[in-house]
Formats: structure tokens, C-alpha cells, sequence
């Protein structure tokens, strides 16, 4: 979470600073697709292959999109966040967040991705942007069990935080659980054992608001009571929690009874 204080100890500290000034977009990104593969190319000569959204198979690699993008900015905009530093990207991916790290000096970085061919697609970007294998290590795993031999130094994450009725089965790499935080609170309850003392970690979360408050604030109040907390809104005006539903109705429409629910 960045920008907009937060006091975990009491939920009535939070205020919302969506006038903040925007970063300069140092990424001015373009895309090529070919078939079912992306491939990224930037403004300081960065490239990263993905894969197509609509790519039929549940184990794809997901294309950027603003919250990946939002991160990456913000690590170029601030290099000295990561510069020298030991990285963790939880929920990788192709890895944008890493290497985007990797390329303004973090020391090493560590991706964890629960899909196996997440590997191969930090391998290829290694080899595309000429980064040491040794500068990395991509690991298989789930948020929810991994134990790290280090702590680190900056958490890097955008995890999956679409709310997902249990009974609709949807890609791994975006369902959230019903109420979109099943992996953000896996991350949350085991941050103690990933951070630094000092460390820092920037975590952008697509979330419900209930009473006025992002539910994840619930979690916050639980579980970090001796770390500074910032919150920043990542979109001036919210959705209806009513038309996200109905987006599901359209995509699911034999499953209609367990959105409801």
C-alpha cells in the first residue's frame, strides 16, 4: 500500500489523499502480440514476454495491466527503494516487478509464482534484458506455506484480488477468493517473517469497501500493529459491487446461483 496515512491501531486515522500528484510515466510502454505470446518493449529499453488475457488455460501468464504498471513506475520514479536491496515478488508471473527492480540495482530477487511455468518466463526475460541468472532465483510455491531462507528487504506484489465465488473456477492467477483477499492475507499474516526490521513492502490490492473502509483495513487492525501503514486509492471513483457482479453473470451464465451466493 503507498501514499495516505493509515494508523493500523485505529481505523478512524485513515483519509483518502486521491489528488495526489501524479509520477511521471517513465515506463511508455508498447505492446507487439503475435499469436498468444506479448512482448513489452520500454522507454529506458526493458522488454517483458507475457501472454494474452483471453489465452484459454487457466495456468496462462497473465499480461500487465495498471497495477504491475502503477508498481513498475513507482520503483523507477524512486530507484533507491530497490537499489542494492534483496527483493521479494510474490505471485509473479512473467516477473515485471523484479526485473523492473533488477534494473535499477536491487542485489538479488527472489520471484514466487504457484504456476510452474512461471519459470520459464523468468528465464526468457532474464535472457531478454541480459540480467545475470544469478541476479534471481524463481521459485514454485504457495504464499500460504513458503518459508524464505532470508529476509528481505522490499516485497514487491501485486496478488490476485478478484472476488471469485468459490464454485466458479477461474484462472490462478486472478481469483481472490470471494471476497478477493484469500492471498493478500496469506502475504499479510506471514510479513513478519519476510521483512526486514527497515523493510518495506508495496502491495497494490483491487478491494470491496464496506462501511466506508477497503476490507483489507480489517486485517491490517489484526496483524500490523507495529508497522507504519499508508494507503493510497488507486482510482478516483469506485465501482458498484452490483456491476461487478453482473460482469460475472455475463461471463458465468450457468453459474448464476453461486455468484449469488
Amino acid at each position: 500500500m503507498t501514499t495516505s496515512p493509515f494508523n493500523p491501531s485505529n481505523q478512524d486515522s485513515h483519509r483518502d489523499t486521491a489528488n495526489t500528484t501524479a509520477l511521471p510515466d517513465r515506463l511508455q510502454r508498447n505492446a507487439q502480440v503475435t499469436g498468444e505470446d506479448v512482448l513489452y518493449q520500454f522507454a529506458n529499453g526493458f522488454k517483458l514476454k507475457t501472454e494474452t488475457l483471453r489465452k484459454q488455460n487457466k495456468w496462462r501468464i497473465l499480461p500487465l495491466g495498471s497495477p504491475q504498471g502503477s508498481l513498475m513506475n513507482h520503483v523507477l520514479n524512486f530507484p533507491e527503494i530497490a537499489r542494492d536491496k534483496r527483493v521479494f515478488e510474490p505471485f509473479s508471473g512473467s516477473g515485471p516487478l523484479g526485473f523492473t527492480a533488477l534494473r535499477v540495482g536491487a542485489s538479488h530477487v527472489d520471484f514466487l509464482d504457484i504456476n510452474p511455468r512461471a519459470a520459464e518466463f523468468h528465464q526468457a526475460n532474464a535472457s531478454l534484458n541480459q540480467f545475470s541468472p544469478n541476479r534471481f532465483t524463481s521459485i514454485t510455491g504457495n504464499i500460504a506455506d513458503f518459508t524464505p531462507e532470508h529476509k528481505y528487504h522490499l516485497i514487491l506484489a501485486n496478488p490476485p484480488f478478484v472476488p471469485t465465488p468459490d464454485d466458479i473456477d477461474g484462472a490462478v492467477t486472478s481469483d481472490g477468493g470471494p471476497e478477493g483477499n484469500r492471498f493478500v492475507n496469506f502475504l499479510l499474516e506471514r510479513l513478519e517473517m519476510f521483512l526486514e526490521p527497515s523493510g518495506k513492502a508495496l502491495i497494490y490490492a483491487f478491494q470491496v469497501v464496506k462501511d466506508d473502509h477497503p476490507l483489507i483495513t480489517q486485517q491490517l487492525v489484526k496483524i500490523l500493529q507495529n508497522r507504519p501503514v499508508e494507503i493510497t486509492p488507486a482510482q478516483a471513483k469506485s465501482s458498484s459491487f452490483e456491476a461487478f457482479c453482473e460482469g460475472y453473470r455475463t461471463l458465468f451464465p450457468n453459474d448464476t446461483s453461486a455468484i449469488a451466493n
